[in-house]
C-alpha cells in the first residue's frame, strides 16, 4: 500500500510536491546506482545515501527496492497499453504500440542493457509479461461475449505471446539493439498475427 496516500493534512498540494520530490530523488539515485553496480549489488542504504534522504523516507514511499524499480517503470505500462479499442489486424490479432516501446528502449540504451542483466531483469520481465498478457486478453475479446472455451484459448495465446514478446525484447537489447525500433515493432506485429491467427 502506498503509505503516502494514507497521509492527510491541511496542505495536500505542498505534501504532494514533497512526495514527488522524494520519489524522484530516490528513483534518480536508484538508476545511477543500477548503472554503476547492477541491481543485485544496490542496497537500500546505497539508495538513501545517494538520494540524501533518511531511511524512513524510503520506507514511507516504497517497501523495497523492487517496488522502487517497478514504480520507475510505470511509464512502460502506458507505452504497452495503447488504445484498448484499437482495431485488430486483418488476421484478428490484437495491436499494441510496439513502436513507442522500442523507441523508448533505444533512447535509454545503457539503462535498458543494465536492466537486462541479473535479478532485475526477471522483475522487469514479469512486470512486462503481466502487462502484455492482460492487455492482449482484453484486446483479443474486443469487448464481445466469449465462451469459456474461447476465453481459455485466448488466455493461452496471450500467455504465449507475452512470454515470446518479452524474450524478443531482451534478445534485441542483449544483441546491442541493432535493428531499428520500426523493424522490431513490425516483427512484434507479425508475431502477434501468427499467435492469434484464427
Amino acid at each position: 500500500m502506498d503509505k503516502a496516500k494514507k497521509k492527510s493534512g491541511n496542505a495536500p498540494a505542498k505534501e504532494d510536491r514533497r512526495v514527488a520530490r522524494s520519489r524522484q530523488a530516490l528513483s534518480k539515485a536508484f538508476v545511477s546506482l543500477l548503472m554503476e553496480k547492477g541491481y543485485a549489488r544496490v542496497s537500500i542504504r546505497d539508495i538513501v545515501e545517494r538520494a540524501n534522504v533518511g531511511r524512513s523516507t524510503f520506507y514511507e514511499h516504497f517497501e523495497n527496492k523492487e517496488q522502487l524499480m517497478l514504480w520507475g517503470h510505470e511509464h512502460l505500462k502506458a507505452l504497452l497499453l495503447g488504445d484498448p479499442a484499437a482495431a485488430p489486424s486483418a488476421s484478428g490479432a490484437p495491436r499494441l504500440p510496439f513502436l513507442g516501446l522500442y523507441i523508448h528502449l533505444s533512447e535509454s540504451g545503457p539503462m535498458a542493457q543494465a536492466l537486462g542483466k541479473g535479478p532485475g531483469a526477471e522483475i522487469v520481465s514479469g512486470f512486462l509479461r503481466d502487462t502484455l498478457r492482460r492487455n492482449l486478453e482484453t484486446q483479443a475479446t474486443g469487448g464481445r461475449k466469449t465462451s469459456i472455451a474461447e476465453r481459455a484459448v485466448l488466455a493461452m495465446k496471450a500467455e504465449a505471446a507475452s512470454a515470446g514478446l518479452v524474450a524478443v525484447l531482451w534478445r534485441w537489447v542483449k544483441d546491442g539493439m541493432r535493428q531499428t525500433p520500426r523493424a522490431m515493432a513490425d516483427f512484434c506485429d507479425a508475431y502477434l498475427d501468427g499467435v492469434f491467427a484464427r
